[in-house]
This record gives C-alpha cells, structure tokens and sequence, in this order.
C-alpha cells in the first residue's frame, strides 16, 4: 500500500529538492533573460498548465516537464515589473495515487524534515502552510509557505521562499501560493 508517509512523502521530497541543484536558478538579484517570459506553461507532457500568480513570471531556465521556479518578473526580464514580494516559488508535479487523499500539512512537513508547522488552510483540494526548514539555497529564508494541491491527475507542491536576513514573508505568501493553485489548470 503506498501511504503519503512512505513512498510519495519521499517523492514530493525528492521533486522538490531536484529542482534546486542548480544554484544559479534561486539567485534573487538581476535580470536573467532579455525576452519576456511565459505566462504559462504545460507541464506533465500535457497533463497540466501551469499559470503564474500576478507578479510572478515563468523562469524558462529551469522549466521542466515536473518542475518550475518562478520568480519576480523583474528579476527575470527588464521588461518586467515588481508587483510582487522579492521570492521565488518552487512548483513540482507527480503523479497523483488513486483514491488517496492529500497529506495534511504535519504529514507532508514530516516527510519533508519541516518543524514549526502554522497557518495551516485545508480545502477539498489544497493544503497551504508555513513552515521552518532547509532552504534550496542560503541566499534565501529557512521559514517559508508550503502547499500541496491535486491538480487532474497530478499532486502539485509548491513552496514559496524570501530573501534571508529579511522578515518573512507574511499571510500574503498563503494568498500568493492560493492564487497560483487557483489559476493552474489541468491541461487538454
């Protein structure tokens, strides 16, 4: 039987440290491409589309068919603007078990070796939290907002990170993450 706590807890936390080798993705500070990016993108080989919340933009870079990070659209293009808070958000897809429910927010920060588990929002289809714990790069904060969602038949996990040595990112992080969950669709 595979349990949230065993096999998929560890892929989530697999897909969500894959995408953080390459250190050069999570840098927060200047323009990274001279086109403006996507507003979306089709991920899962079709399975779904991923759409930005307002402010964010589309990091084509380390776009991959089960992950994307997203930045300021600012720090991606000159053309773009700063309407959001300075972060990146991590977005990994896996394939969503049959019949099994998402985690709650303690099962998904066990998985992941997350502590200080708070402001946990449950809806039929998302758990949005925050939470402290190893960051993908030290340039940004340990204490950060987590999600998970199903989207179609893929388990979506997103986390969104500030800056360290800055404050954290406060209830506008869970809107952020809300919103993004909100606007990606299943594809097709």
């Amino acid at each position: 039987m595979i349990t949230w706590t065993s096999k998929v807890g560890a892929a989530l936390c697999g897909l969500f440290l894959l995408g953080a080798c390459d250190g050069d993705a999570l840098s927060l500070g200047g323009a990274t491409a001279s086109k403006t990016p996507p507003a979306q993108a089709t991920m899962a080989r079709g399975a779904v589309t991923l759409v930005p919340p307002f402010g964010f933009c589309i990091d084509t870079r380390a776009l991959s068919q089960r992950f994307a990070l997203l930045a300021r659209c600012d720090v991606l293009s000159p053309d773009g603007f700063a309407a959001a808070p300075l972060s990146i958000i991590t977005v990994s897809l896996s394939p969503a078990p049959e019949g099994v429910p998402l985690p709650s927010a303690e099962v998904t920060a066990a998985a992941l070796g997350l502590k200080n588990v708070g402001q946990a929002r449950t809806r039929s289809r998302s758990v949005i939290f925050r939470a402290d714990g190893p960051a993908p790069s030290a340039a940004l904060d340990g204490r950060h907002w987590r999600g998970t969602a199903l989207v179609g038949d893929q388990v979506m996990g997103v986390a969104l990170y500030g800056p360290a040595g800055q404050p954290p990112i406060g209830r506008e992080g869970r809107a952020i993450l809300s919103d993004l969950i909100a606007a990606t669709k299943p594809g097709g």
